[in-house]
């Protein structure tokens, strides 16, 4: 009677030890995980390069004082040596900002809005 228990309560402990080892084995391939990143994708065509998309970069403002130059491009606040996408804040001045994307350099000019006046 006692030994029927016994299996009873081990039974549960045994399935759970099984799906544990089976999840073990499975989390490798499993989607999201970074072993599942380096599988090749096998519907790909064989001719496939990837494509960069050049994004659009618009200056929205500028934050320039003696103790911090800070613009903003696109929403995101950026000071000099950080990044947006593939291009690379070189300068802040007061109007403009130097980027460098790849081997070229690219100057961004703050527009500024007309303010029309009633004659």
């Amino acid at each position: 009677m006692f030994e029927q228990a016994r299996r009873r309560k081990s039974l549960p402990a045994l399935a759970g030890a099984t799906l544990l080892v089976a999840l073990q084995v499975m989390a490798p391939a499993w989607p999201g995980t970074a072993a599942a990143a380096t599988l090749p994708d096998p519907t790909r065509p064989t001719a496939y390069q990837p494509t960069t998309r050049s994004v659009n970069l618009k200056l929205e403002t500028i934050l320039y004082s003696d103790a911090r130059r800070v613009a903003v491009i696109n929403g995101k606040a950026l000071t000099e040596g950080e990044s947006i996408g593939s291009a690379t804040v070189l300068q802040i001045n007061k109007d403009t900002v130097r980027l460098r994307r790849g081997d070229s350099t690219l100057r961004l000019n703050l527009q500024r809005p007309t303010i029309r006046q009633e004659p």
